[in-house]
């Protein structure tokens, strides 16, 4: 069982003496604060991570707030500073903010931390994440199952994968983990497998997953922090057919690998 305790983002910065800063401040409160956010957002969209860093170091100074330094740390993240970027986002208590700290830990190796900013503060003493609210939907849910795998957790992982595609069914690589735990049990079930797969990639979820994306990433939809609409991850809408297709899904035939390793097709 996890040892969860109720651990809020806000309190623990109270905590460790850090300023409780604003969630949100106007950017446009001043032509330098909407320059430097333009500049950034170039900056970001060019793979030009330390300027990015330079631009928004500028935008926390003008508007200290938790969206300002949720873009200082998101250019560091880019920067592949994650140290850094894990201290500017203590206290933060903007949800894309805890998901960016949770990928933060991630990658330097703090799985309790990792899954600490995934569940939500206000969820108490909880036995088991399914009982909590995960930030960031699927990828929050498939984020959290990687740290169960870490944590040597493989049954909780396994039900982290599983919710995961219950939201979102076309999240390949966490079907693949699904897959690889449950047949790497010692008796696994070919019934359960095959009944996972026959009530998650249905015609009705994947309707239904692509009408929120659609709808979160349409007109009036919020940027992402690089200036740039909310993308589907991992999807091809224009795959043959008009079929919604994993970039990650393996090749249907031969034909799909490619470079000639397979036999020759040509007509004799």
């Amino acid at each position: 069982t996890d040892r969860r305790q109720g651990s809020s983002l806000q309190g623990g910065g109270a905590r460790r003496g850090l300023r409780v800063r604003p969630m949100v401040r106007p950017l446009e409160s001043s032509p330098f604060a909407r320059e430097a956010r333009a500049a950034f957002e170039y900056s970001i969209s060019n793979f030009l991570w330390k300027q990015a860093v330079f631009y928004a170091e500028r935008l926390v100074a003008e508007c200290p707030c938790d969206e300002t330094t949720y873009l200082v740390a998101l250019a560091y993240f880019h920067n592949q500073e994650h140290q850094r970027s894990r201290w500017h986002l203590q206290g933060n208590r903007l949800h894309e903010a805890r998901y960016l700290l949770a990928q933060c830990c991630f990658a330097l190796q703090l799985w309790e931390e990792a899954e600490d900013a995934l569940l939500a503060p206000s969820s108490g003493m909880y036995p088991s994440a399914s009982s909590a609210e995960v930030v960031n939907g699927a990828s929050g849910w498939y984020l959290l199952a990687q740290v169960k795998e870490r944590q040597a957790n493989p049954a909780q992982a396994v039900e982290y994968y599983a919710k995961c595609l219950e939201l979102c069914p076309f999240m390949w690589e966490a079907y693949e983990r699904w897959s690889w735990l449950i047949l790497g049990t010692p008796s696994p079930s070919r019934s359960s497998t095959s009944a996972m797969a026959s009530s998650t990639f249905t015609d009705e979820k994947f309707a239904q997953s692509f009408a929120n994306l659609l709808g979160a990433s349409g007109p009036g939809a919020s940027p992402s922090a690089n200036g740039t609409q909310q993308q589907r991850p991992g999807v091809e809408l224009g795959a043959p057919g008009g079929a919604p297709r994993s970039q990650n899904a393996p090749p249907r035939n031969e034909r799909d690998y490619g470079g000639g390793a397979g036999k020759d097709r040509r007509p004799g």
